[in-house]
């Protein structure tokens, strides 16, 4: 049995994100497996470079995570082996969301770079503004 998490995303017409989300590493345990269907509107058009937004965006994620869990905030509520889990959905709601802005404005001449500025609308569109004071 293996005794790391495994997280894999699948790009598509939805992302499909599967984890073992199990929080025993005992070798003997059975694995918690989650699968999370991400069906947030992309744009029509994949651009080279949208993966290096989506790493950022986890790797991001991640960071808020490992706050969390070093209690900076929240109620420990959400236990720490479903964090990854949720760094990459959160992650591919803000790329998908970005990437579907970026081509409302650009069409199919969009590139990658129109969706950097785009990124913070589509952090909103997520998660909602409020919880940031509208500012991001």
């Amino acid at each position: 049995k293996e005794t790391w998490w495994h997280h894999h995303p699948s790009k598509g017409a939805n992302d499909i994100i599967c984890a073992n989300t199990s929080s025993n590493t005992s070798i003997n345990s059975e694995p918690t497996n989650e699968t999370v269907i991400v069906d947030t509107q992309g744009g029509m058009k994949r651009c080279g470079g949208q993966g290096d937004i989506l790493s950022g965006a986890v790797g991001a994620l991640m960071a808020w995570c490992k706050c969390y869990e070093q209690g900076a905030f929240g109620d420990k509520s959400v236990p720490i082996s479903r964090m990854p889990l949720l760094a990459a959905t959160g992650a591919s709601m803000i790329t998908r969301g970005a990437s579907r802005r970026a081509y409302e404005i650009e069409g199919r001449g969009v590139v990658t770079q129109d969706m950097l500025k785009e990124i913070a609308g589509s952090f909103s569109e997520a998660f909602g503004a409020e919880m940031w004071g509208g500012k991001l």
